[in-house]
């Protein structure tokens, strides 16, 4: 009978311990209903961690992507002197 009073005992002893892991380990459906609440406020954080801290501490995007054909370096863009004397440009006998 000592044996039985064990298994007896084994046996209370584990199915409390699974239903106290049971009871403390999930928390229940309504402490999820808050998720979308949740989610943007993760979001509004990620946005304002991402904004710049001030004004001199700025991203912007630099204008090289203008056609190299009117960038102008040296002189006028449009001389009418350089196009009368530039010999490609004179017609072909």
């Amino acid at each position: 009978m000592s044996s039985g009073n064990a298994i007896r005992v084994c046996s209370f002893l584990l199915v409390v311990a699974l239903l106290t892991a049971d009871m403390i380990s999930a928390a229940p459906y309504n402490d999820y209903d808050n998720l979308r609440d949740l989610y943007e406020l993760l979001i509004r954080n990620e946005a304002a961690a991402a904004a710049p801290a001030s004004a001199y501490n700025h991203q912007m995007e630099r204008k090289g992507g203008r056609s190299p054909s009117l960038r102008l370096r040296f002189g006028r863009r449009a001389d009418p002197l350089w196009h009368a004397e530039n010999p490609s440009d004179a017609p072909s006998n």
